[in-house]
């Protein structure tokens, strides 16, 4: 596939296993790849080091890419910190929180404030961010990081809100919500707590890490433009030319109101095969003790108010 031919693409946070395998991916489909973290690294055509918390470090690294290419076209922020010292808020130190924020948050937010701007100047202006989060930041957890998770909740918010933003500007902005991906951070992380690992594989619905040929994959899909127009990306092999085509907003509103009308009629279902396992219902949260609490608002009347209010 050559869906990132002649496009330009800055990886922050790219000597980690996921930013080098989502560099990898650009460039094996064509994309020019710009590397940049604080870590000494050679990843990508342009391998750069620069201080994500640093605002005057991030500008000067947006204006080495583009002074290099004249472009930007892409940006995936894969910034992340998962700090031994984060646990819960009762007793988090002011210093772990704000380091955690920083690396977490703040980095996102200055690689999208500066990076933005050289998307809109490239002609023609738009392009695609997108923002590493983490499932921890849509769910309660009774053993989360909780400053790793409200930094990732942030994450969240500020794509929503720059998605809604910018979505008349041709730049598309989306997050990805990781699960546990198979890297040795990862592992470590449950190797620590002897048997941990066991018991959370209960409750991941496909039983196992994810890959980090999976992650690269949901990443490359976000940036690139082929979900938007039908004439982009490439198609498998032998798929039918007919079938080959660009979904109309009033399509998907109706899909999707198939979609709420079937998920908040779902009254409860197994969430995993274990005996006895806990049930879930269409929203709320898992407790501590294994129930699933549901939603005060576990109906379909605000979603259903809210996609009426997107234009055809």
């Amino acid at each position: 596939m050559t869906r990132f031919e002649g496009k330009v693409c800055v990886v922050n946070g790219a000597a980690s296993p996921i930013g080098q395998a989502v560099a990898s991916r650009f460039a094996r489909e064509g994309g020019t790849v710009a590397g940049v973290d604080q870590a000494g690294h050679e990843v990508g055509d342009l391998s750069l080091r620069a201080d994500l918390t640093d605002e005057a470090q991030v500008e000067a690294m947006y204006d080495q890419v583009v002074g290099a290419y004249g472009r930007l076209d892409v940006i995936y922020n894969n910034m992340g910190l998962m700090d031994r010292a984060d646990h819960s808020a009762l007793d988090l130190d002011l210093d772990t929180w704000r380091r955690v924020q920083d690396a977490n948050l703040t980095s996102i937010f200055l690689a999208c404030k500066h990076g933005v701007r050289r998307l809109l100047d490239t002609e023609p202006s738009g392009g695609a961010v997108v923002n590493a989060a983490s499932f921890l930041a849509d769910i309660g957890a009774a053993t989360a990081q909780m400053g790793y998770a409200a930094a990732k909740a942030g994450v969240v918010q500020l794509t929503r809100d720059l998605g809604v933003h910018l979505a008349r500007s041709g730049v598309r902005v989306n997050a990805v919500l990781f699960g546990p991906i198979e890297t040795p951070a990862q592992r470590a992380v449950f190797e620590r707590n002897r048997g941990a690992l066991e018991k959370r594989l209960v409750h991941w619905p496909m039983g196992r890490f994810g890959t980090l040929d999976e992650a690269a994959g949901a990443i490359a899909f976000l940036a690139s433009a082929a979900w938007s127009d039908a004439d982009q990306g490439a198609w498998p092999p032998n798929y039918p030319q007919g079938a080959r085509r660009a979904y109309a907003m009033a399509d998907i509103k109706r899909w999707m109101r198939v979609f709420y009308a079937r998920f908040f009629t779902t009254s409860q279902y197994k969430r995993s095969a274990a005996p006895n396992g806990p049930k879930i219902s269409s929203g709320g949260s898992l407790s501590p003790r294994g129930d699933w609490r549901a939603p005060s608002d576990g109906n379909s009347v605000a979603w259903l108010a809210a996609l009426d209010r997107v234009p055809d």
